[in-house]
């Protein structure tokens, strides 16, 4: 019987609640780098203002695919918990993959982000 069920729950979950809200950030992205000039008819925008906006649809996109990448290896190491028995290791990695989303995805890495690092502090801290 394995005796990490709650740090694997709280991995899952927070793997889980991380892939949504990545994909949540590029499809976001996605649809500001969808507004040009011709799709914005009003005259309260500048071009300067829609150049802005494009550029913060790149970086968002870039930001939501990093994200991503995090929470696919969130997921991941969920999993190698379960069977390995290295926790310390899967700690480190796991309170590192989730407090670097924080500053790409502030407010939407919030459920995902508290819920890898209390999972990573588990495996830290108790004795198996």
């Amino acid at each position: 019987m394995n005796k990490r069920k709650t740090e694997f729950i709280l991995i899952l979950i927070s793997g889980i609640t991380g892939i949504l809200c990545s994909l949540l950030a590029l499809m976001g992205g996605m649809f500001l780098s969808s507004i040009d000039s011709t799709t914005l008819n009003t005259t309260e925008l500048t071009s300067k203002d829609i150049d802005m906006l494009v550029n913060l649809s790149g970086n968002v996109v870039l930001f939501g695919g990093i994200t991503l990448v995090f929470s696919i290896m969130i997921f991941i190491i969920g999993f190698l918990v379960r069977k390995n028995q290295k926790t310390v290791v899967y700690g480190i990695s796991l309170l590192i993959l989730s407090i670097i989303p924080f500053f790409l995805l502030t407010l939407l890495w919030v459920i995902p982000g508290v819920l890898g690092i209390i999972a990573g502090l588990m495996l830290l801290i108790r004795k198996s």
